[in-house]
C-alpha cells in the first residue's frame, strides 16, 4: 500500500485532472459558454478563501491552500 502523503497527493491529482477535463468539456461542447467557464474557476477560488482562517492558523495547510489557489488562478490567465 503506498504511504499516506502519495495516496492523498493521487488522490488530489486525479480528481483535480477529472474536473479540470469535466470543465473543459463542458465548454468545449457549449454547454459553458467563457464567461461561464471564468465563474467555475473563480468560485473555486471562494471556495478556499473559506479556508483562509484554518490556513493562517496551520502553516502547513496555508501552503497547500496557497498551491491550490495558484493552480486555479493558472485557468484564469489568458493563454
Amino acid at each position: 500500500m503506498p504511504d499516506k502523503n502519495a495516496l492523498t497527493a493521487a488522490v488530489a491529482l486525479s480528481t483535480s485532472a477529472i474536473l479540470a477535463a469535466l470543465v473543459q468539456s463542458l465548454h468545449d461542447k457549449g454547454l459553458l459558454n467563457g464567461e461561464e467557464t471564468v465563474e467555475v474557476y473563480e468560485q473555486a477560488l471562494l471556495l478556499l478563501e473559506t479556508q483562509q482562517a484554518q490556513a493562517d492558523r496551520t502553516p502547513a495547510y496555508g501552503e497547500v491552500i496557497a498551491m491550490a489557489r495558484e493552480l486555479i488562478e493558472q485557468h484564469l490567465r489568458p493563454e
